[in-house]
């Protein structure tokens, strides 16, 4: 068995690929493991005080730093000794996967988090070289999506050397920690309330939520996350008129997460595309109802347990509307929604990430 395990993700925040580096990395501790958590730089302070996480730059580092964080995360390396190192996110896999195989470590996973076409097309061009040189011992796809994305590109290198790991969660969830506050609580009194979580970016596909309030003024909104489109996102709202029917959270914690889940009437995701989205596996172990967009990482994650949606403003409301009539009869989406993600445990992902070294 491995003696020391490095996980490497970009940048420190409350992601999605981040989330899942955690929970593994916290499961391989758990069995006893020698493992660390590294962020080659820090978004956000997210997980700055879980044992053994750390950051090698404090920022987003500028183009005339690149060197001196790679050299910090030289000395790193060669202080841990790692024998195993499993990289998240491309710019990890092709910065620190190099760097491990010259310095000596044994077993190189690169982990893919979305599908090879939605890479920068340098980082694709990148990640070709490194597989042709052998710089990974191993790729791994976070679902059977991204790994046919993968071998569809090129089936000679990928087809043998690539599987699919799913992410997984603790069965056990989070506790909440009542963070809902009184002002929060009244606005969003008897209405129907419907929630996200993730990055505020085009992928994510937040603007949805904004224009089906339009169609529907007997709902309020709450996102939860951070980032680049969150003034679009409000300006939006305003120019449309429901800015006082949506609540945006920023980051938050996952105990502030799991209490928004128990009050939501309906999990909304939207998303242009996703691989193997720790959100939506979150709202199903709540067992919440789910309207999720028809993207093939959803018809693979969710199966029959979600409604599936155009999300252009009239369908989506239509579908939300239906996923409120079924939470209201009883909720059979949010109980098939539950027993589904017994499927995807961090357990069993531990595993099987223990097996591909």
């Amino acid at each position: 068995m491995p003696e020391k395990i490095i996980q490497v993700v970009t940048q420190m925040e409350a992601g999605g690929a981040q989330r899942v580096a955690l929970l593994l990395h916290k499961e391989l501790r758990s069995r006893g493991f020698d493992a660390e958590l590294w962020f080659l730089y820090e978004r956000t302070a997210a997980y700055a005080d879980e044992e053994g996480v750390r950051s090698l730059w404090p920022r987003r580092p500028k183009a005339h730093e690149i060197p001196w964080l790679l050299k910090n995360l030289v000395a790193n390396i060669l202080r841990a000794r790692p024998s195993v190192m499993i990289a998240h996110t491309h710019y990890a896999n092709e910065l620190a996967l190099p760097i491990a195989r010259f310095l000596g470590v044994k077993s190189r996973l690169a982990v893919h988090h979305n599908a090879i076409t939605t890479y920068p097309a340098t980082a694709q061009k990148i990640e070709l070289w490194w597989k042709r040189l052998g710089v990974y011992t191993q790729s791994i796809a976070v679902s059977e999506d991204v790994r046919r994305s993968l071998i569809d590109w090129d089936a000679a290198l990928y087809t043998d050397s690539t599987r699919c790991i799913y992410n997984g969660l603790d069965e056990r969830g989070v506790e909440s920690q009542g963070g809902i506050s009184a002002e929060v609580a009244r606005k969003i009194s008897g209405k129907d309330l419907l929630f996200n979580v993730g990055r505020l970016t085009e992928q994510k596909n937040q603007s949805a939520i904004v224009r089906v309030l339009v169609e529907m003024p007997e709902c309020v909104a709450v996102i939860a996350g951070r980032g680049p489109l969150e003034e679009s996102l409000c300006g939006e709202a305003l120019a449309a008129g429901v800015e006082s029917r949506l609540h945006m959270l920023g980051e938050v914690s996952s105990e502030i997460v799991a209490e928004w889940m128990q009050r939501a009437d309906v999990f909304v995701f939207p998303s242009k595309f996703e691989a193997m989205p720790m959100a939506l596996l979150e709202a199903m172990h709540a067992g919440m109802a789910i309207v999720a967009s028809d993207i093939p990482a959803h018809r693979e994650v969710a199966g029959d347990c979600a409604l599936l949606s155009d999300t252009a403003p009239v369908p989506l409301a239509m579908t939300i509307r239906k996923a409120l009539q079924q939470q209201k009869k009883g909720n059979a989406l949010g109980v098939a929604a539950r027993k589904r993600s017994s499927i995807f445990t961090v357990q069993a992902m531990a595993s099987a990430y223990l097996e591909a070294v």
